[in-house]
């Protein structure tokens, strides 16, 4: 990592924090002092409120005094409802390269917190159909759709997104009626998309997410070898059936 690239990370303050979130958010913060990084904090708020004020002030940040921000500065949210890895930070900022390496966008791998468990890591198949990931290993997957449990920006993808004309919000609920709850997180990958900003998924860096208790990859496919009917496996991944997008919340 350059010396003069910055991280900025913040913990979205959205629900009650759980006191073994505390405790992991305390390791984060240690470890990402000794790093150097730089951190946000804010009032309780609305997730979708508190992503494009974050935002907006990690891209005042790196222009301040007359910086000349890098496109690599990089920009961490982490949701209070998720365990975070002491590693977190510095694990999906190493992966964020510039536009040429490709990876703008990095993200955990976080599951959804009701039935079927599912990866909130998307891709779509040889026809179109958006299928939901589940890595068996440490690899990088490419993602159409990628949840925000902990995810890392590059300063590059809000700067190409300005350019092609997107503008703030970046991240808002699009409810249309209420079969239809996108959350904020996948309006922003919508965007990435059209502007053909790819997602990547780091499989081995796990953000269990809680509910009732914390729900895993174990989860997942625990769901699965009862519910057969539900998904098929493949080599490393796991593809469930095809996903209506526009339900999930």
């Amino acid at each position: 990592m350059s010396e003069s690239r910055e991280v900025w990370y913040t913990c979205l303050k959205e629900r009650a924090v759980l006191a073994p979130v505390v405790d992991a958010l305390e390791e984060v913060a240690m470890t990402a002092g000794k790093l150097g990084y730089f951190k946000m904090s804010s009032e309780p708020m609305r997730t979708d409120a508190a992503r494009n004020n974050f935002a907006r002030a990690f891209l005042r940040a790196t222009e301040r005094d007359g910086r000349k921000p890098l496109p690599t500065d990089t920009l961490v949210m982490l949701d209070n409802d998720h365990l975070h890895d002491r590693l977190t930070l510095p694990r999906l900022a190493s992966q964020i390269t510039d536009r040429d390496g490709g990876r703008g966008v990095v993200g955990a791998l976080c599951m959804r917190r009701i039935a079927p468990y599912d990866a909130l890591a998307f891709v779509r198949d040889a026809d179109g159909v958006m299928r939901s990931v589940l890595p068996d290993n440490d690899s990088l997957i490419e993602c159409a759709v990628l949840g925000h449990g902990a995810i890392a920006i590059a300063r590059w993808v809000f700067d190409d997104l300005a350019a092609l004309g997107i503008r703030f919000p970046l991240w808002k609920y699009t409810y249309e009626d209420i079969d239809r709850l996108p959350s904020e997180d996948m309006y922003f990958c919508r965007i990435c998309e059209a502007a053909r900003i790819s997602l990547w998924c780091d499989g081995g860096l796990v953000a269990p997410h809680y509910s009732s208790r914390w729900i895993t990859p174990d989860d997942t496919r625990d769901y699965l070898a009862l519910n057969p009917s539900v998904g098929a496996g493949t080599i490393n991944v796991a593809v469930n059936d095809p996903v209506d997008m526009e339900a999930i919340c």
